[in-house]
């Protein structure tokens, strides 16, 4: 006798054809990994006939020592014959995975892993790819408590030599997301810099692309007034090839351009920068800083910093002095904090708006399914335009990448510490920044907060008087 994992699932009603209809109006499509994954959130899936259904367990909250292993059923080897209700059944079973690997039921991540085999395909759909990319996940997580066989296996594998940074470049030539948020960036410090025409410093914390920076410069150069008596650029970046070649593509534009311009790099990553004097910031100067998704990797690291009461005066008290109290913070937040004392008239902060700074795996991984499975489908869209080695360029070695932090990396080795809008908005706020709303005869920060596809800015805007 064939068995299999027989599944109930929510039979193709109107309702099903009302929301294919209002898909025109930003609904996900029928058939994404977007769709599916909402599909899944909402669909019932009893274990059906007399045998339990360990995932329902594991999903419903029961205990999962309670389940016997010899009423586990066997691997299915038949699955429902509908599309739909196949990419329910695999978004179903990658929770239930995630739920069984947090409990440490490694019969039953055996046995889901062997499923999602069965269902996902790294050569598939944008839902097979996705289930695929997560499943390798799950695997290396499974395996790398196991210090020898991982030695042996060569696991996990790294990057080959520029493999992110060339994804990263494919990425955005495939989606618009980041290259929208440089375009705003641009327009947003060209307009803060209106009135400024001797020095302007620009300062990339990290993220941006050349072009961007090429579009600055004629955006300055374009400008009715004319472009500034000099503008500075100063780039944080690891790789000393790209710096030079940024460099000689800017001052060659700027020339052009009769832009007097003075380009600073910084090599080195922004978990290495160790403080804000590598940055040139002078003062007096009318300053920017932009960020772009990179604040997040400071996340992961807590600090203890001394923290002095105030009084309703805004001055510190006498006895203050002799006992100082001290706070836990993130890096993220004193680096914010730290940015806010340079008296910037702009920060722009891009970030990933997702919920995945949480330390449970259940969660996290829920969180992050929906989220990739919406660039699993930008991806997708970019398909006629581009090549299939660029896009599994793209999945392999960046957002696969990121995946497998977000499952397998713990404490301060997960750096994919994406946070929702709301969030980054309160420790903008934290940090001294102000809501627009508060503007106040100029002496607050605006922020405006705008959410562009899967990424979130945060513009900040003030002065230097800041109350």
């Amino acid at each position: 006798m064939v068995e299999r994992a027989a599944v109930d699932l929510p039979p193709s009603s109107g309702r099903d054809k009302g929301k294919a209809s209002r898909n025109k109006r930003n609904r996900p499509e029928l058939g994404s990994s977007s769709a599916a994954v909402e599909a899944a959130a909402a669909a019932a899936m009893p274990w059906t006939g007399n045998q339990p259904n360990p995932y329902a367990l594991l999903l419903g909250g029961s205990p999962v020592a309670a389940v016997p292993l010899a009423a586990v059923p066997p691997a299915p080897v038949e699955y429902p014959a509908d599309e739909r209700e196949r990419d329910i059944l695999l978004v179903r079973l990658l929770q239930s995975t995630a739920d069984a690997i947090a409990c440490g039921m490694f019969h039953l991540i055996n046995r889901g892993l062997g499923w999602v085999a069965d269902l996902a395909s790294p050569d598939g759909r944008s839902l097979q790819r996705l289930a695929s990319a997560f499943a390798e996940a799950f695997a290396l997580a499974f395996v790398l408590p196991c210090d020898g066989v991982c030695r042996v296996l060569q696991l996990p594998q790294a990057a080959p030599p520029g493999g992110v940074a060339a994804a990263r470049q494919r990425f955005r030539a495939m989606c618009p997301f980041v290259r929208l948020a440089g375009a705003a960036a641009n327009l947003s410090v060209v307009e803060a810099m209106e009135n400024e025409g001797r020095v302007v410093h620009v300062v990339d914390l990290g993220g941006a692309d050349t072009n961007q920076w090429v579009e600055l410069v004629r955006l300055f150069a374009a400008r009715s007034g004319g472009p500034p008596r000099m503008l500075r650029l100063t780039v944080v970046n690891e790789a000393e090839d790209f710096l030079s070649a940024t460099a000689m593509y800017l001052n060659a534009e700027a020339q052009r351009l009769d832009v007097t311009f003075q380009f600073h790099p910084v090599q080195s990553s922004i978990d290495a920068l160790t403080g804000v004097g590598p940055l040139g910031v002078i003062a007096g100067q009318a300053l920017a800083v932009v960020a772009t998704l990179q604040i997040h990797r400071l996340l992961a690291y807590e600090i203890t910093t001394p923290f002095y009461p105030i009084d309703g005066n805004g001055k510190r008290p006498a006895a203050a002095e002799q006992s100082t109290q001290h706070t836990i913070t993130t890096r993220a937040d004193a680096l914010l904090r730290t940015i806010r004392g340079l008296s910037p008239k702009l920060m722009i902060l891009t970030e990933q708006e997702a919920d995945l700074n949480v330390a449970e795996l259940q969660p996290r991984v829920w969180s992050a399914l929906n989220y990739y499975a919406a660039l699993f489908d930008a991806v997708e869209e970019s398909a006629p335009l581009v090549s299939p080695l660029d896009r599994a360029c793209v999945e392999r070695w960046l957002l696969g990448e990121e995946i497998r932090d977000i499952v397998t990396c713990k404490g301060t080795a997960r750096w994919e510490r994406h946070e929702k809008l709301e969030r980054w908005a309160a420790r903008m706020v934290a940090a001294g920044f102000a809501p627009a709303d508060q503007l106040n005869q100029g002496k607050s920060i605006p922020v405006s907060l705008s959410c562009i596809a899967s990424h979130m800015e945060i513009h900040s805007d003030g002065c230097q008087n800041f109350e």
